[in-house]
């Protein structure tokens, strides 16, 4: 069974995901964690209690840490 701090994170994300990534100063208030932290954390909670969210919510929140993952890695590419 999911626990009350992963349920908080999960519904966290489904709050946010009309807005986008939380910002990290909101991350670190609520869950005293990075964003690297809380995406790593999502992506486990996903992962290891998939029937405890809704299909449609688990593929909208694998999409947004896809999203944010391919940001990040062409932000910290180097130029060709």
């Amino acid at each position: 069974m999911m626990n009350s701090f992963d349920s908080a994170i999960v519904e966290f994300a489904c709050e946010w995901l009309p807005y986008g990534t939380p910002p990290p100063e909101e991350l670190l208030t609520q869950f005293g964690m990075t964003s690297t932290r809380y995406e790593q954390q999502l992506s486990r909670i996903l992962d290891d209690y998939p029937s405890h969210i809704p299909l449609d919510t688990r593929r909208k929140l694998w999409l947004r840490l896809a999203e944010r993952q391919a940001g990040l890695t062409r932000a910290t590419a180097s130029p060709v």
